[in-house]
């Protein structure tokens, strides 16, 4: 369990429990692997996704310490993006 808890969350303390967090998809790749920053999907979100309240939440090598989850975006809105740039 320890291991498990190094690279993800731990259960409650998941943006997904703030309701503002999202897993993305295309029907060009499996849900939920690396592969997803491949896809012209994630190609989109990377060039638009703060311009509407969003920003991924675990690029690669995030101080967090959680695995690199290019599928994972939270809503922060619009008022919090000028902080992210």
């Amino acid at each position: 369990m320890q291991q498990i808890l190094s690279v993800n969350a731990a259960p409650g303390f998941s943006e997904h429990h703030t309701g503002r967090a999202l897993d993305m998809g295309t029907t060009d790749c499996p849900a939920l692997v690396e592969e997803f920053e491949n896809t012209k999907a994630f190609q989109w979100l990377e060039q638009n996704a703060m311009a509407f309240g969003f920003h991924l939440s675990y690029p690669r090598d995030n101080a967090m310490g959680i695995d690199y989850e290019p599928w994972h975006w939270c809503f922060q809105g619009q008022d919090q993006q000028s902080t992210q740039a």
